[in-house]
């Protein structure tokens, strides 16, 4: 999210809020985000998108 023009305080608010958010989630989650994906489930992607 982008500031709004003009550069509100409510504008600067939410790109602080999104950044605190972001990292938060990348602390918590991070390392599962990371992990490579099971073959199983992308054989699984793969054949949906078949049908």
């Amino acid at each position: 999210m982008s500031p709004k023009p003009g550069g509100s305080r409510a504008g600067s608010a939410d790109a602080a809020f999104d950044i605190w958010l972001q990292r938060g989630l990348r602390d918590v989650y991070g390392e599962v985000a990371e992990e490579p994906i099971p073959p199983e489930i992308l054989a699984l992607i793969e054949n949906s998108r078949k049908t």
